[in-house]
């Protein structure tokens, strides 16, 4: 994809293909930044994404440590419940859903693609997990020494999950980044489009321009690189002591 981007428009079509550009030009890219609404579609993905990916791990935060640490009635069935509908693809209720967005007059607006964005139960369950290991006489510890319970978790449950909300961050982030069919029936204008309608307006505008396409796929990929690299090491540490906690 990268080596395609820096291709030559006569090159790309090139039979038999080259790997390696024979004459690396930077074309593509100065086509692509010059596009009026592409950079437009760039901010809107990092807007919405950034967006609902901290209200995600926020809400997934929330949910996970109180069906670990507390007790209320119900408290199991309401997590199988959440868990159930990790199996309920979005395509089953994405009608209601959308007339939901329309009743509350979200059509065509940034809340309105970002909502069902804002709470995961993928996420409930990954702090669950992470959180159980947490001993309660720590955080009784902390409520003896006159911590809200709302103090108590932002300055020290949050600290003690970070390696799991780095994991959370990444899938939410890739997930949303990702995001197709949501924002293609929400969005009416262009100027609303996301990254992932932007490059398919693209390819359907530059068919057979394919040193283009790869270039807009470049862009695309490069804020879930980004936000790997960054949070790699807790990305994995989160992952591998999950599998460690009941």
């Amino acid at each position: 994809m990268i080596s395609t981007s820096l291709k030559t428009e006569g090159e790309v079509l090139l039979y038999p293909p080259t790997f390696f550009p024979r004459v690396i030009t930077l074309t593509n890219y100065i086509q692509i930044a010059s596009e009026a609404s592409f950079p437009r579609y760039l901010l809107n993905s990092i807007l919405i994404v950034v967006a609902s990916t901290s209200i995600a791990v926020f809400t997934s935060c929330i949910g996970g440590y109180i069906f670990a640490k507390f007790r209320f009635p119900g408290k199991n069935l309401i997590f199988i419940l959440i868990l159930a509908t990790t199996m309920i693809p979005f395509q089953t209720y994405m009608v209601p859903f959308y007339l939901m967005m329309k009743n509350l007059q979200l059509i065509d607006t940034y809340l309105g693609i970002m909502l069902p964005l804002f709470v995961t139960s993928f996420g409930i369950f990954f702090i669950r997990q992470n959180s159980i290991s947490i001993p309660d006489e720590l955080i009784d510890a902390a409520r003896i020494d006159g911590g809200t319970e709302w103090s108590i978790f932002l300055n020290l449950i949050l600290r003690l999950l970070t390696a799991p909300i780095s994991a959370i961050a990444i899938f939410t982030f890739m997930f949303g980044w990702k995001f197709f069919i949501w924002p293609l029936i929400m969005t009416n204008s262009p100027k609303k489009f996301v990254l992932e309608l932007g490059l398919t307006t693209l390819a359907n505008r530059n068919a057979m321009d394919y040193g283009l396409q790869m270039t807009g796929a470049v862009f695309s990929i490069i804020p879930i690189l980004l936000t790997f690299f960054i949070l790699r090491k807790k990305f994995v540490s989160g992952i591998t002591m999950t599998g460690m906690k009941g």
